[in-house]
């Protein structure tokens, strides 16, 4: 039987080439181009989108921008919690609002190495999109919104869904 005993510092043994090479790609990346996206990944302009926000009062909907890429392939998930903009949605600068993040698999993980570490990693196949989204009624919260979209990515195989929370900055 395996001891988990020290298995921590036998991984910090194999981690530590990958970390050399990660903090030497590190201190080039300044003066490294940077990779271009492929077309099916650039956002195809964005539209103007309102949503209700869980931590500010149900009276104002709040503009967000949403991409093109991500209402075509995904707008039917977030339909309810985000609607085009009426002329009556507020703008806030200092807003954030919730974001999914959803993958569409597209087919099976290859195992490949990383350019930069040198380590071995499971890719996916598919592409990722990622949509502002809000309560579908005042009332509801930002966690009972998580929980439908996540019910509706899951309706469908070979999906995965995260989430970034809203949030308000203040300044003085």
């Amino acid at each position: 039987m395996a001891r988990k005993r020290f298995s921590r510092i036998r991984a910090v043994k194999r981690l530590t080439p990958a970390l050399a090479a990660y903090e030497a790609w590190e201190d080039q990346r300044g003066t490294r181009p940077r990779v271009a996206r492929p077309a099916s990944s650039k956002p195809g302009g964005y539209s103007p989108r309102q949503i209700i926000p869980f931590g500010r009062d149900g009276a104002d909907l709040v503009r967000v921008r949403v991409s093109n890429r991500a209402i075509a392939a995904i707008g039917s998930i977030i339909a309810a919690r985000g609607e085009e903009a009426a002329a009556t949605a507020i703008s806030l600068g200092n807003f954030q609002p919730a974001k999914a993040i959803i993958f569409i698999g597209t087919g099976t993980s290859t195992e490949v190495r990383s350019e930069i570490t040198n380590l071995t990693y499971e890719k996916r196949t598919g592409n990722s999109f990622t949509a502002a989204f809000g309560g579908a009624t005042v009332s509801e919260k930002e966690f009972e919104a998580q929980q439908a979209i996540s019910t509706a990515v899951f309706a469908s195989p070979n999906r995965s869904v995260s989430f970034t929370p809203e949030r308000m900055f203040m300044y003085q």
